[in-house]
């Protein structure tokens, strides 16, 4: 059995960062936990623990905690964090082959990557890197099979393949001005949650039940961002679980890699 840690990691310490974890063992795969924040996840590992819905504050997690969190809900130590946020093992001062390489593959599906610079994610992003590879796990690249692993993953990317869409689907929650430009607020909203039911039914097929339920009453679009992170975060825990499972291919070179899974 392969425990997945799904990290859909803000490149700044005030973002909002969902986490969830899944279990795969013989093909079946199982989301253990979900939650909108580090700190709400960590909660759930303790008897008195609860998932707060609210919009998660931001911050920096102590990964040792979010490790031994995952483990007590798992009964079992994670082998795979799946993390989408740029990872690589030199300094990242801009975009890398990784980041060209996916873009090349999916920008036609308007799904290439955002530009890395020094800053973004910068001192932040080296933090999390630096816990996890303390922590035992190795950055996962195009020629690497160490494990425990870390893993640079892409859910935009790997949900055009899922879904097989020829543009990618509009299901984030500040964008919605961008994919549909001149129509009503109630109208954005009633398209991005038709958006993600499409996501959800299609990830369903892959990991079965995901853990929570979009609200079905709304006051604005941030009271749905918890909900958004949540789903990315399923999304990463996929793509780790399809990597564990030797179903996802590299994009990228032997300083980092984003892993996409293969095409079914």
């Amino acid at each position: 059995m392969a425990i997945i840690l799904g990290v859909d990691a803000a490149w700044t310490e005030r973002g909002s960062s969902g986490v969830a974890l899944l279990s795969s063992h013989l093909g079946v795969r199982k989301v253990l936990s979900v939650a909108p924040s580090y700190e709400s996840f960590i909660a759930t590992a303790s008897q008195h623990g609860a998932i707060s819905r609210h919009k998660p504050k931001g911050g920096a997690p102590n990964v040792s905690d979010l490790l031994e969190a995952a483990k007590s809900i798992a009964n079992a130590s994670v082998d795979v964090v799946a993390i989408d946020m740029p990872i690589s093992k030199k300094p990242i001062l801009g975009r890398r082959a990784a980041d060209d390489a996916i873009s090349e593959a999916f920008g036609a599906a308007w799904a290439g990557t955002h530009s890395p610079t020094k800053d973004r994610p910068g001192r932040h992003g080296r933090f999390l890197t630096k816990g996890f590879k303390l922590a035992g796990f190795s950055i996962a690249i195009a020629d690497s099979s160490s494990k425990p692993s870390l893993v640079e993953v892409y859910p935009l990317a790997a949900l055009v393949g899922l879904m097989r869409k020829r543009k990618r689907p509009g299901y984030k929650v500040s964008k919605t001005l961008t994919y549909w430009p001149g129509r009503s607020k109630s109208d954005r909203l009633k398209l991005l949650l038709n958006s993600w039911h499409e996501i959800i039914v299609a990830l369903q097929g892959e990991v079965g039940y995901l853990g929570f339920e979009p609200p079905r009453s709304f006051t604005s679009f941030a009271s749905l961002k918890p909900y958004e992170d949540m789903l990315d975060a399923i999304i990463c825990c996929w793509i780790g679980a399809c990597f564990s499972e030797g179903a996802a291919e590299p994009f990228g070179d032997s300083d980092a890699a984003i892993w996409i899974p293969r095409a079914g």
